[in-house]
């Protein structure tokens, strides 16, 4: 009588830790999902205020709706295998005598598949926003997005030879892990690129406005963000492929759970503020588009002389400009301004 209550209470607490496994990763998807839903909400918002007759908006608001989509089915996914899984274990507790009534088997391994290949595409719309970005930052140079641009090719084209090669019904193993650990030297190399560029500008914002200047350190500020943040989502996607390698755990299904929202929630945080202007490039855009702003009555110093111009006017002081001429406005086919020099779009760019 005493092994059979060992072995009941054995059951009794196997099943327990089962639906506490299941209902903890989808509490946290939950509130990393709703997360999500914000940013997605906010970034709608403010892309409608710039206006969606942009190209460049409304390409950026598809790219979100799309990823939130995806977020969407994969949250669902996991409601289907958590509650499916609970009542399994629920069924189990109650009534531990009769066979389970749940063969949840089939629906478990579509919605499997489902949350395997499913979130890719929000990792390679990602990696696009984010190339998008540094190719911004660093003047639409396409030779020096040709590296990054070819592992973000790489990872759309193993990501969907894998979903071809399951829907044949072969293994995808490796494939799948291809296409997740290559996002992660994308984003890595895009990053980098993007840290530099903010570190040069700056490097720019400090010779012209010193050390004690409120913009410079709010300019400083937003430049660490764009930079930091980047490395931070880096160092999340370090984790979420250490998952990928561990034993089934509560961690690994933690990670595994959100890492689609995650991906989703970074470009949005990007787009948003793209849309504030508060990145780098619309930073020193409008350093180098407001003339006015950075006009000091002295001559510059020895050392700071050959990064700017002076221009002597009548019955003025000396004044210092920032190396470019008064501003000019013309328009292009993108709905893009160029403002001395300084090339700014009506949109988001």
């Amino acid at each position: 009588m005493s092994s059979d209550s060992l072995e009941l209470s054995d059951d009794v607490s196997f099943e327990i830790s089962s639906i506490i496994g299941e209902t903890i990763p989808l509490a946290v998807e939950t509130g990393f999902y709703s997360l999500w839903a914000a940013f997605f909400a906010l970034s709608t918002y403010f892309l409608a205020c710039k206006g969606f007759n942009f190209r460049t908006n409304l390409t950026m608001w598809l790219v979100t709706v799309i990823m939130f989509l995806v977020s969407t089915c994969h949250y669902a996914s996991s409601c289907v295998i958590a509650f499916s899984d609970v009542l399994s274990d629920l069924q189990i507790l109650v009534y531990p005598s009769i066979l389970d009534i749940f063969d949840d088997s089939v629906v478990f391994q579509q919605m499997s598949d489902v949350q395997t290949y499913l979130p890719i595409t929000n990792y390679i719309l990602s990696d696009a926003v984010l190339l998008w970005r540094a190719w911004v930052l660093w003047d639409r140079n396409i030779k020096v997005m040709i590296v990054p641009a070819l592992m973000w090719f790489t990872t759309a084209v193993v990501a969907f030879v894998s979903v071809g090669l399951l829907g044949m019904g072969y293994a995808t193993i490796i494939f799948g892990m291809i296409a997740s650990t290559l996002p992660l030297a994308t984003n890595i190399v895009a990053t980098s690129l993007i840290a530099f560029k903010a570190w040069k500008y700056s490097r720019s914002i400090k010779a012209y406005l010193g050390d004690g200047s409120p913009l410079k350190l709010k300019a400083g500020a937003i430049l660490a963000l764009l930079a930091e943040s980047g490395f931070l989502y880096c160092a999340i996607w370090i984790v979420y492929i250490i998952s990928l390698f561990s034993p089934i755990s509560i961690f690994t299904r933690l990670t595994q759970a959100i890492m689609v929202h995650i991906s989703g929630i970074y470009p949005t945080v990007v787009i948003v503020l793209v849309a504030l202007q508060k990145t780098a490039w619309d930073m020193t855009a409008s350093i180098e588009g407001v003339q006015s702003v950075f006009q000091v009555a002295t001559h510059p110093p020895p050392a700071t002389r050959f990064s700017l111009s002076m221009n002597d006017q009548p019955n003025h002081s000396p004044i210092i400009q920032i190396g470019f001429n008064p501003p000019v406005t013309t328009h292009d086919d993108d709905g893009c301004k160029e403002i001395a020099g300084a090339r700014e779009e009506s949109g988001i760019v």
